[in-house]
């Protein structure tokens, strides 16, 4: 089996989303996601974005992303940039090597980016939360 192509710097993921993937990582759509991995360091992020609902704010998402977050979730952070609102927290996942890292990227017009950051190894979490502080939003 041939090797899928790999792809580095700035990503474009629809809805005027952009990601930008730590070091040069192959990339497709999976069922209405971007899958972005790297087999030999044992990494996958998978993203989805979604646009606003009219009259939603960052905050109304943002609480909506917390009332669905697992009561198990634990390490969580929230850091306000000078656009995005991000959320991110750790969950163990039964079948995962490490616990996964989940993030949100929360536009002002309250459209969203979900991260779901799968790892073999704990180095990695650095790379998934850099990834998911690149994210990008340019309506």
């Amino acid at each position: 089996m041939e090797a899928p192509p790999l792809y580095e710097g700035r990503q474009p993921l629809g809805g005027g989303w952009w990601v930008v993937p730590p070091y040069p990582m192959a990339i497709r759509e999976e069922d209405g996601s971007t899958v972005i991995w790297h087999s030999p360091r044992g990494l996958s992020l998978w993203i989805s974005v979604y646009g606003a609902d009219p009259g939603t704010t960052a905050a109304d998402t943002l609480e909506w992303v917390l009332s669905g977050r697992s009561e198990d979730a634990w390490d969580e952070i929230e850091e306000q940039g000078p656009v995005l609102l991000r959320y991110g927290y750790r969950l163990d996942d039964s079948d995962a090597a490490c616990p996964t890292f989940y993030g949100a990227a929360i536009a002002p017009d309250g459209g969203y980016a979900l991260l779901g950051a799968y790892f073999e190894d704990e180095a990695s979490l650095a790379d998934a939360m850099a990834t998911w502080r690149s994210f990008e939003w340019k309506p």
